[in-house]
């Protein structure tokens, strides 16, 4: 993922996203993350200071590279265009999300973690929010059910790669959103 040729802040995120999708946030190191990266690791400390700032910023960065690469984000204009393109998406992207997941699993043992979490949790919720508002549905728990659905979608697919059962589920899903919009 890192790309070098980018330099700064952006290639450091990369390479700190993907050592932890990788190895876990326990190899997350500024010499890991440097090689990753292809520059010297007094570089990820002059950038980030502590490695809990990187951490929180990789996290941020994920997200909005994972919002961004999905249909989640507002711009869809009908219910069938909802998670277009996310099977896709979560497999060429699978760093990424294997990164938030290390994350949110490493946040059940450090306290710290959990205000990172806790956002990234509530920027994916606000996105799903907001877009179903645009397909005419306001619902704050209609949108919880659909982002825990994606969630979980997303972690099988990631997991187990079952393309045909990730893409049933979105239909099924576009399915029962359908008949919410037109009731």
């Amino acid at each position: 993922m890192p790309r070098v040729e980018q330099g700064g802040r952006t290639a450091l995120l990369e390479a700190a996203v993907t050592v932890i999708a990788d190895d876990g946030l326990r190899g997350l190191t500024y010499r890991a993350v440097g090689a990753r990266a292809g520059v010297a690791h007094s570089l990820v400390r002059h950038h980030f200071g502590t490695r809990e700032a990187l951490i929180a910023e990789a996290l941020s960065f994920g997200v909005e590279l994972a919002l961004a690469e999905s249909s989640v984000l507002p711009g869809v204009d009908s219910v069938d265009e909802l998670a277009e393109g996310l099977v896709e998406s979560v497999i060429e992207h699978a760093a990424i999300h294997a990164f938030q997941y290390e994350l949110v699993l490493e946040s059940r043992r450090r306290s710290d973690l959990t205000p990172i979490v806790e956002r990234y949790y509530a920027r994916y919720q606000e996105a799903i929010t907001e877009q179903l508002r645009r397909l005419g549905i306001d619902d704050a728990a209609l949108a919880d059910v659909v982002w825990l659905a994606l969630d979980a979608l997303v972690f099988r697919l990631l997991v187990l790669g079952d393309r045909d059962a990730a893409s049933r589920t979105i239909s099924t899903l576009r399915g029962l959103l359908a008949a919410r919009v037109a009731s």
